[in-house]
């Protein structure tokens, strides 16, 4: 499940957000709160709210990509293993 992933470090693309100007963001998630993804780019750290966007995030032990739907995880990044072992 990809949600009980650690996401700091990983490679993260923004597949579709509400704000036009942060679809298509690729970098790697250098911090994570409960509602945004900090990721470094080639222009600079970028914040990007969870809500309401969808990522894509690579998992590099598969080399495979995964969509991540931003608000199914906006809580904080301790409590998600927590909301999500109780499903």
């Amino acid at each position: 499940m990809i949600q009980l992933q650690e996401f700091l470090g990983r490679i993260i693309k923004v597949k579709n957000s509400s704000d036009i100007t942060k679809t298509g963001l690729e970098g790697i998630i250098v911090n994570e709160t409960k509602n945004m993804f900090y990721i470094r780019t080639k222009s600079g750290i970028k914040s990007i709210p969870k809500k309401d966007t969808v990522f894509c995030v690579l998992m590099e032990k598969e080399n495979k990509w995964y969509d991540l739907n931003g608000n199914t995880i906006a809580v904080r990044p301790e409590d998600r293993i927590k909301l999500f072992k109780k499903k």
